[in-house]
């Protein structure tokens, strides 16, 4: 039997997995670019989280930012927003505006009658104990979840100031959200030593289009656009490749003495990362036109099959993934979201949605593999995302991915009553036998 914990995905931002048996010893953090402040303000929260009360400045309402107060104004947002300041899940609406405003391309000040299901979506804020009896009644043993930014942060942060190169500016945060990361690795090991701090990436290997040359390096370059920041968390250095890359789009790291050190002393010890797709790059340019699918827009590979929304479904390619990372890193992996969207339906107070179980019965399989054949260390994984929610990527309700259906309607307007689809059994079960029983049932 493969040993590794089993689980599911609540949420995004700052995520920590928490292991059966409680107490700090048991504590996984998985760091993606985190301020500092942030990474700090949520160790210290768990290490007395019994023995200290909330600071008022983080139990009160906030008060908003002059920015904040100006969009309050021009009721782009609903106010009061409770017990946080202003988030981008308030400003991104769904729809073709979407992808625009979450780049930065377009002002959200500038659309009117827009749909921001994300404000109230399935109100796990209020309904978290509900719903982690159920992901108890299916027997996880670990647990994903988030801290909203925008508590740890109620006032935001600074703006690009007039005459600054956004790029230079983003790497420089980059690099600030780096070393952020290298000190939360000690501070967590300080705090205790069992500890155990990891990084997360988007993954999802690139394949060439072809055996020609120039597609092989293509494939290449895209998985290092992946790799970045990764490989700086891990290996403790900026990797030859990324150094040159900002030396030819002329760009800055602001270092400063010790700054090398600091990302030395401070890797992490597990990569994390989600694991949805596979994608494929070419070099010809008539193939570039037909780029589609997920955030991460692919090269269409004619060997897939694709979901509703066009993401290719290919669960060896987790193999592969797992296979790609553990060769790269040798460190402990963890699978912290994999999951189908589908437009599933309620009927009789019930979901079939076979669709998703053989998605994860085929991932988990591969997952088995990557272990047992390969040899990967994997400690655990975790389903996106448990509950329905509103989906990332294109802002719908319509596109669930829960093993438990919530009747929130696509504006999120609905009763939000909670149902048991057909894969919480299949799920439950797939737990409860280690892996093992993957069959329909």
């Amino acid at each position: 039997m493969v040993k590794f914990s089993m689980g599911g995905m609540g949420g995004f931002e700052l995520p920590a997995m928490i292991e059966p048996g409680g107490g700090m010893g048991n504590l996984i953090v998985a760091l993606s670019g985190i301020a500092l402040t942030m990474v700090i303000a949520f160790a210290l929260t768990m290490l007395f989280w019994k023995e200290a009360p909330v600071p008022a400045e983080l139990s009160a309402e906030p008060t908003p930012a002059p920015a904040e107060k100006e969009l309050l104004k021009k009721e782009v947002v609903p106010s009061p927003i409770e017990g946080r300041g202003l988030s981008n899940a308030d400003l991104i609406p769904s729809g073709p505006s979407r992808m625009a405003v979450a780049s930065g391309k377009l002002d959200p000040l500038s659309l009117t009658g827009q749909d921001y299901p994300a404000r109230k979506a399935i109100d796990y804020y209020h309904r978290r104990r509900e719903d982690v009896a159920l992901f108890a009644e299916m027997g996880f043993q670990v647990y994903r979840f988030s801290i909203s930014w925008s508590r740890i942060f109620p006032k935001g942060t600074e703006d690009f100031r007039e005459g600054e190169e956004p790029r230079q500016v983003c790497y420089a945060a980059a690099h600030h959200e780096l070393l952020a990361s290298a000190l939360a690795v000690e501070l967590a090991h300080e705090i205790g030593p069992d500890n155990r701090v990891g990084c997360m990436l988007a993954a999802g290997n690139t394949y060439p289009y072809s055996c020609n040359p120039k597609d092989v390096l293509a494939g290449m370059l895209a998985d290092r656009e992946s790799f970045f920041f990764t490989d700086v968390q891990v290996r403790g250095y900026y990797p030859a490749y990324a150094q040159k890359k900002l030396e030819r789009e002329q760009i800055r790291v602001p270092s400063q003495a010790g700054d090398e050190d600091i990302l030395w002393r401070g890797t992490v010890d597990f990569v994390s990362f989600s694991y949805y797709n596979s994608m494929a790059a070419s070099s010809d340019p008539a193939l570039q036109t037909t780029k589609k699918g997920n955030i991460f827009a692919t090269v269409e590979n004619p060997y897939l099959k694709c979901s509703e929304w066009g993401w290719s479904i290919d669960p060896l390619g987790l193999r592969i993934t797992l296979n790609a990372l553990y060769d790269r890193y040798q460190k402990p992996l963890f699978i912290v979201e994999n999951g189908l969207g589908a437009a599933d339906t309620l009927k009789d107070a019930a979901v079939e949605d076979d669709c998703r179980i053989d998605y994860l019965r085929d991932h988990i399989q591969a997952m088995k593999d990557a272990v047992l054949l390969d040899g990967v260390d994997l400690l655990g994984y975790t389903a996106w995302g448990c509950a329905d929610l509103v989906s990332a990527s294109s802002g719908e309700m319509r596109k669930r991915y829960g093993f438990v259906y919530v009747d929130a309607g696509e504006h999120c307007n609905g009763p939000l009553t909670r149902y048991r689809k057909k894969s919480f059994g299949w799920y439950k079960r797939a737990i409860a036998s280690g892996g093992e029983d993957l069959g329909r049932g």
